[in-house]
């Protein structure tokens, strides 16, 4: 079923090109499946959160990814994963030498590609790291989104561009321009290549050169949200270039967007304030030399002109909406720990900087 759908969206893809015959265009899909997973190290609770790349390949007899990350249930800590999955088992590993394998039969990598509901498992495995090694076991997988990363390029006369945007199957819903609209595959490709095209010709005639709008699922969800990135650029010729990035996060069930503003994080106090200089003054270079300090003090009159988000290996990305002048001090990445003083308890997002057992 699932093949006859990718087969009717490339038949979908050939119709366009055909309808915008002035115009050359590649269009790239690539499939998520986003999973849930609990399971044990010894006797140890784990969760696993993983991101699988292209799922109906690994019955084709290839290869694919898996990134996320994976926390012990009494120890509210993320630790990020990368690994590989095909028909034979899954072999995941971590930045500080974990490996987990599992060896799988076709009827357990059906289960694990195919489910769309929350299914009880037995699959025993191997952990190990520089120290000792131990029984690991899935015993429980849950289905959270089957999704698309939908990419469209085009060249129009001597211009070029590109959208992109992000589809949830399970849900029918489009995320595009950071709104959610109801729609199918096939429409929201056609809703591309109608914005794009409209586009390209309308900067022909402004000279927009050349433009990229791009669209990513983070590699960081939860129970409870995940996250897309964001990205645009664009040549205006005698304008230079503009540029643009910003990260959108929902619930992860019902997909209502959450404010993630950096002022919805933690407290603004002088504290903060001046750890935040000094972690900003850490990751960056020429902070003294062009007195960012005072900018910073000037610039930054409320922390809704920062954006949060979460990564894979324990921290949190902060945006600053800086003019062109001050890109380089743009983000800064802050250990979860580090932040822990300053959160505010009522925050929506503070369920991740507690440890479960206390």
């Amino acid at each position: 079923m699932k093949r006859i759908y990718l087969l009717t969206a490339i038949l979908f893809i050939v119709i366009i090109f055909n309808i915008y015959p002035n115009t050359s265009q590649n269009t790239y899909i690539d499939k998520y499946l986003l999973l849930t997973l609990n399971g044990t190290i010894d006797k140890s609770q784990i969760t696993m959160h993983i991101k699988i790349k292209n799922p109906d390949s690994i019955i084709e007899g290839k290869i694919t990814t898996i990134k996320g990350h994976y926390k012990y249930d009494l120890i509210n800590m993320p630790i990020k994963i990368e690994g590989n999955i095909d028909k034979k088992g899954i072999t995941i590993k971590t930045h500080n030498n974990e490996i987990f394998s599992f060896n799988l039969n076709e009827n357990q990598l059906y289960d694990i590609i195919n489910s769309k509901n929350e299914i009880y498992v037995n699959f025993n495995g191997k952990w190990r790291n520089k120290e000792k090694s131990s029984e690991c076991s899935i015993k429980n997988i849950k289905f959270v989104h089957s999704i698309y990363e939908v990419y469209v390029e085009k060249e129009y006369k001597e211009n070029s561009g590109s959208m992109g945007a992000i589809y949830i199957e399970n849900k029918s819903l489009a995320i595009y321009n950071g709104n959610v609209t109801n729609t199918t595959l096939n429409q929201l490709i056609s809703d591309i290549n109608n914005n794009l095209d409209e586009k390209l010709k309308t900067d022909n005639q402004t000279n927009n050169l050349n433009y990229t709008e791009s669209s990513s699922i983070s590699d960081y969800f939860d129970n409870n949200i995940f996250s897309i990135k964001n990205y645009s650029d664009g040549y205006y010729g005698e304008f230079g270039i503009i540029y643009k990035s910003y990260t959108t996060i929902f619930t992860i069930n019902s997909l209502v967007k959450i404010n993630n503003y950096l002022g919805n994080l933690v407290y603004d106090t002088k504290e903060f304030r001046t750890f935040l200089k000094n972690k900003i003054k850490e990751q960056t270079y020429n902070y003294d030399n062009d007195n960012f300090g005072e900018y910073f003090d000037e610039y930054i009159t409320s922390l809704n002109y920062a954006e949060i988000y979460f990564n894979t290996d324990a921290s949190v990305t902060i945006h600053f909406f800086f003019g062109k002048e001050k890109l380089e001090y743009g983000f800064i990445n802050i250990n979860i720990e580090e932040l822990k003083p300053y959160i505010k308890p009522d925050s929506f997002y503070s369920y991740l900087f507690y440890n479960l057992s206390l």
